[in-house]
């Protein structure tokens, strides 16, 4: 029964994350200096507003923008000496599929939020349509995807938020029907 309860506390905090995370991509995606910049007229938009503390602030990891046709605009991510760099392809290729189908939708306020596991860490991603609020009847203009990596510094916070250690395994299987999977390790840990 622990188990379950402190799993289930897990999964909502994992949610939490993840709306946290949309409501700051739509603040950034629904604006109109986004589509300006989409359509080439801002070309300062993502050092404007990505610079290395907003980065860090904000708990991005990885920032993308996409045209309205989905051709990547920019994008900036922070290596491990802090230092802004571009996305790595490797790691675009994934999101676009992701941008097409937000691309694609009518709803300019449509928004993918998604967990992926990549390269042995969890991935917080959501994608929304650039569109300026005051004509969404436009529809998209572009998409802007933003990442938050589940590195070792988001496990600890996940763990003081839960107030006993965290850790993220991709190792186990998903019972059928189930979202996500709690197992008892001892009467004092859940994984």
């Amino acid at each position: 029964d622990r188990a379950q309860r402190e799993g289930e506390r897990a999964r909502r905090v994992l949610d939490q994350q993840v709306q946290a995370l949309g409501a700051t991509v739509r603040d950034y995606a629904y604006w109109g200096d986004a589509v300006d910049f989409v359509r080439g007229r801002k070309p300062g938009f993502m050092n404007d507003n990505f610079d290395v503390d907003n980065l860090g602030y904000l708990r991005i990891s990885e920032v993308a923008v996409f045209d309205a046709r989905g051709k990547l605009k920019a994008s900036v991510a922070l290596d491990p000496q802090a230092n802004k760099i571009p996305v790595p392809p490797e790691r675009i290729e994934p999101l676009r599929g992701l941008v097409t189908s937000v691309l694609a939708s009518a709803d300019p306020k449509f928004m993918i939020r998604t967990l992926r596991a990549a390269d042995g860490m969890l991935d917080v991603v959501v994608v929304a349509a650039v569109h300026r609020p005051d004509a969404a009847g436009q529809g998209a203009q572009g998409a802007m995807v933003m990442v938050r990596r589940f590195d070792e510094a988001e496990v600890t916070r996940l763990s003081e938020v839960l107030m006993m250690p965290a850790r993220l395994s991709f190792d186990a299987t998903e019972p059928a029907g189930q979202r996500g999977h709690v197992h008892a390790l001892d009467d004092q840990h859940a994984a």
